[in-house]
């Protein structure tokens, strides 16, 4: 059935997303946790989330010329 594959994917995409914020949460200055998280929600196309993880990460790493370079 369609809608239980569809559930089951959502399901994924939920658990993704708690591992990545936990892990940024752990790790704050691993700019490759947050670019992960970034091209996580880039693939889902949550743009609006997109920027505010960017914003997030460059709040924990202003120096990172790397995650500066990602919003372009």
């Amino acid at each position: 059935d369609s809608g239980l594959l569809h559930l089951d994917q959502t399901q994924k995409i939920n658990q993704a997303k708690t591992l990545i914020e936990k892990a940024s949460a752990m790790f704050p200055q691993s700019v490759k946790i947050w670019k992960l998280w970034i091209n996580f929600e880039t693939d889902l196309q949550a743009i609006g989330r997109v920027r505010s993880v960017l914003d997030k990460a460059l709040l924990k790493n202003p120096k990172s010329e790397e995650l500066y370079l990602t919003g372009f």
